[in-house]
C-alpha cells in the first residue's frame, strides 16, 4: 500500500489507483479505497479492471452506468464520494468529457447549496439537467428523499 501511494504521488493520473483502492478494501480502509476508486474512475475509466473492484455495489455501478460515469451515479446512490477533480485530468473521449462535467456539475451544485447560495445551485443543477438529463433525474430524487415528504 505504502509503495503504491509513493507511485501516486509522482504520477497521480497512474492506474495503479485502482490496485491501491483494491488493497485498502481488502485492509478494510474502505472510506479510502471508495476515493480511490472514485479518482481512479474520473481519472482512467478505460483501465479498470472489472473484476479487480472488491465492492460489488461499485462493480454494479459501473457495469449498469459505465466506468466513465460511474463516480457520478455512485455518488448519487451512496456507493462512492464526492471527490474534487484533479484540474490535470484529460478527458479521453465525448463520453468522458460529458462524464467529467456531469461529475463536476454535481460537486459544484452540492457546494453552493452547502453554502446556501440558491441562485448558484439552481444553475448548477439546471446544466446538469442539459448535460445528463438521466443523471439529473436520479440526483432529483435523491434530492426530494432529503427534503421528504411535501
Amino acid at each position: 500500500e505504502q509503495v503504491l501511494k509513493g507511485q501516486l504521488k509522482q504520477e497521480p493520473e497512474n492506474d495503479i489507483r485502482f490496485r491501491l483502492a483494491q488493497i485498502q478494501w481488502v485492509n478494510g480502509k474502505r472510506n479510502e479505497a471508495k476515493k480511490n476508486y472514485a479518482l481512479g474512475l474520473l481519472l482512467a475509466p478505460d483501465n479498470i479492471f472489472l473484476n479487480g473492484i472488491q465492492s460489488s455495489e461499485i462493480k454494479k455501478t459501473i457495469e449498469i452506468h459505465g466506468p466513465e460515469m460511474a463516480p457520478a451515479y455512485g455518488w448519487v446512490n451512496g456507493a462512492l464520494p464526492l471527490v474534487r477533480v484533479p484540474e490535470t485530468v484529460i478527458a479521453y473521449s465525448v463520453t468522458h468529457r460529458k462524464a467529467l462535467r456531469s461529475y463536476q456539475l454535481l460537486g459544484m451544485a452540492e457546494e453552493s447549496a452547502r453554502v446556501k447560495d440558491a441562485e448558484a445551485c439552481f444553475n448548477y443543477r439546471k446544466k446538469l439537467k442539459e448535460t445528463a438529463p438521466d443523471l439529473y433525474d436520479v440526483y432529483f430524487t435523491l434530492l426530494s428523499k432529503r427534503r421528504g415528504p411535501m
